[in-house]
């Protein structure tokens, strides 16, 4: 070692940055670095030109649904990101097939988190008459607080306890995965 070097050390060493493939900060214009489909804005661009970074993280979320028959929902569950949660939703359309042995169910429903932001979803569920089970896939078009402008999906498999004479009258147990996405960065609460 030269008299004139330091003792110290540096050790440069890569950061897990949660899954993401892209490196934590880009010099020059972000764009170039950004491939897009033709005609499109780059991802990373779009989201500066829009003034908001966006944040997807992965949810898993429960949630046990029931009707009283009047075409309102009362919801509970658990999820990522949301904690122990409550809510209200209204069925909008249900078709009902027994050719083809489905009912089909499209609604909107509002999601309350633990700490009181809101987070709002749309639904459709697609459900076996004889066998009760069924898929069903929540959209997020935004909310309040941390939810404001979010979006992202959940798939869900659901259990269902109905009477076909009385479609709205059900309960719904379900389970499933997906993706949240934040219209900003910064994760205020991940119960």
């Amino acid at each position: 070692m030269s008299p004139h070097a330091s003792a110290h050390r540096v050790r440069l060493q890569l950061e897990h940055l949660e899954d993401r493939c892209a490196p934590s900060a880009l010099l020059g214009d972000p764009s170039a670095r950004a491939p897009a489909p033709p005609g499109d804005q780059p991802a990373p661009a779009a989201a500066l030109a829009a003034g908001t970074q966006q944040h997807a993280v992965p949810i898993q979320l429960s949630a046990h649904i029931t009707s009283d028959g009047s075409g309102v929902l009362n919801l509970t569950g658990h999820a990522s990101h949301l904690g122990r949660w409550t809510g209200q939703g209204v069925i909008d359309n249900i078709a009902i097939d027994a050719a083809a042995d489905r009912v089909a169910i499209n609604g909107t429903a509002t999601i309350v988190a633990a700490n009181g932001d809101q987070l709002f979803a749309s639904f459709s569920v697609s459900s076996s008459l004889t066998t009760r089970l069924g898929q069903e896939t929540l959209t997020f078009t935004g909310g309040t607080g941390r939810f404001a402008g979010a979006s992202g999906n959940v798939s869900m498999v659901c259990n269902t306890n109905w009477d076909p004479a009385t479609p709205l009258t059900f309960e719904c147990n379900g389970q499933g995965t997906g993706t949240l996405v934040f219209a900003h960065s910064r994760l205020s609460d991940s119960s």
